[in-house]
């Protein structure tokens, strides 16, 4: 694994990340204006896949990643900030 930061890192395709919740892996897609995120939470064997058809779907991404799943997400501000 590379370590982005202390809560960030990436291994063969895939982001790592640390949370309160547990750690997790994450991968993102950018095609045009497609735009996706997935998540694996490794503990719990939870996740999530969001797609979205638009130049600014990270933005939906976040808010129903935060509405569902709740917590945080550092990989995802990495990814975007």
């Amino acid at each position: 694994t590379v370590k982005l930061n202390d809560l960030v890192g990436w291994c063969l395709g895939w982001g790592t990340q640390k949370t309160s919740k547990g750690d997790s892996i994450w991968h993102w897609g950018d095609n045009g204006n497609y735009r996706a995120f997935a998540i694996g939470y490794l503990e719990d064997k939870s996740g999530m896949i969001v797609m979205t058809n638009g130049r600014n779907g990270q933005k939906i991404i976040r808010n129903i990643l935060y509405n569902i799943i709740g917590g945080e997400y550092p990989g995802l501000e990495w990814l975007y900030n």
